[in-house]
């Protein structure tokens, strides 16, 4: 969370119930931050919402990395 800039809103996503409440523990005062329980192939997002997607160590754990791909494309902003 240190290397994002202040006043920013931040989503993050994993598959995981304990590194959602380990992340929730951790976040930082200054930045405005959402972790939401999901799956990468099925992501519980609207089209369109957001306008930046960082992916960490996420892909080469898909079993179909083109379907997250997929989803990914359907809930990014493309201007």
């Amino acid at each position: 969370m240190k290397y994002y800039k202040t006043g920013i809103d931040l989503t993050l996503l994993d598959f995981s119930p304990n590194m959602v409440s380990i992340g929730s523990s951790k976040s930082s005062p200054l930045i405005k931050s959402r972790y939401v329980l999901g799956d990468v192939m099925a992501m519980p997002f609207a089209n369109d919402e957001f306008d930046t997607v960082i992916d960490t160590f996420g892909l080469e754990y898909v079993l179909n990395p083109h379907k997250a791909l997929e989803e990914i494309r359907r809930y990014l902003i493309w201007n």
